[in-house]
């Protein structure tokens, strides 16, 4: 059996956690709504960010909108229904309409990857429509 692309991070989660994200990540790439948005957390260093562009290639650039900053989130385009979103989920905290937009998007069956080393900094909000992986490896 032929591995999944992104087979060499399980040996830096949870079994659980990797079976999450292979779960979360077909479903976006075969416009599947997760309905949820997927969180990496952990400290810098640990591979959020390659993460996260492993799977924005994966999924292919074209059905991705990517947004490099948190704070800058253009949600009036909904033509594509994967969000990446760089920068840290955190920032959306200073901006409660930021959160309203997000959680309309997730209502709206999109499927949302943001990462964050502030987990504690996240609005409470958020939670509720998360999943979190919690990266744990210094690279």
């Amino acid at each position: 059996m032929k591995k999944h692309i992104l087979h060499s991070w399980k040996q830096y989660l949870s079994p659980s956690d990797y079976e999450t994200l292979l779960h979360f990540v077909e479903n976006a790439k075969n416009d599947l709504p997760n309905e949820k948005v997927l969180i990496l957390s952990g400290v810098g260093k640990n591979g959020k960010t390659t993460l996260l562009n492993e799977i924005l290639f994966y999924i292919g650039i074209q059905n991705v909108h990517e947004c490099n900053d948190a704070r800058y989130m253009d949600f009036n385009n909904f033509t594509k229904n994967n969000f990446i979103i760089h920068g840290g989920i955190e920032h959306f905290k200073s901006k409660k309409r930021y959160t309203t937009q997000l959680l309309n998007v997730i209502e709206n069956k999109k499927s949302v990857f943001s990462d964050t080393n502030k987990l504690d900094l996240v609005e409470s909000n958020i939670f509720d429509k998360a999943i979190i992986i919690t990266m744990k490896h210094i690279f």
